[in-house]
């Protein structure tokens, strides 16, 4: 919603008389949009300490 209201809507040109967006019309639009809302979650630890580039690095 900031990102939108600060960021998009200027960029774009738009005045919208000083009205900003609310969430629900935020996650409204993303949702038609194909956007997920999901809780992040940690990935998985890949240690590269072998890879070759790093092999060769080193």
């Amino acid at each position: 919603m900031k990102q939108v209201n600060e960021t998009i809507i200027p960029s774009l040109g738009l005045d919208l008389g000083g009205q900003k967006i609310w969430e629900g019309t935020a996650r409204h639009w993303l949702a038609k949009l194909g956007y997920e809302l999901k809780e992040a979650r940690k990935g998985l630890y890949v240690d590269g300490h072998e890879w070759p580039d790093v092999v060769e690095y080193c």
